[in-house]
């Protein structure tokens, strides 16, 4: 939970948001057919919702990967870590 970016929390809170506005619109008079139906449009509504700002959370993400063996941020394009010279190739089945 440590690793969520404030958008991912953006994006958490709005589909809590929709379940909540579900949940509290639910009436005692509703038929079974109603809630299957909007419980279903809700799911629908939040996957509508969360499918492009999930992109733009990865879009807009860190450009790079964090080295195994040391935990440095090595940029995209790099393939040997420049702190302890980890060779990312090994790991991806690439050259020895």
């Amino acid at each position: 939970m440590n690793n969520i970016r404030p958008f991912g929390w953006v994006i958490i809170g709005i589909n809590v948001l929709l379940l909540i506005n579900f949940f509290t619109a639910m009436d005692e008079n509703m038929s079974d057919l109603s809630l299957v139906v909007g419980f279903f449009f809700t799911l629908f509504l939040m996957t509508v919702i969360s499918i492009p700002l999930y992109i733009i959370y990865r879009v807009t993400g860190k450009k790079g990967r964090v080295c195994p063996a040391c935990g440095v941020n090595v940029p995209v394009g790099l393939t040997v870590c420049p702190k302890c010279l980890f060779d990312f190739r090994k790991i991806a089945g690439g050259l020895d």
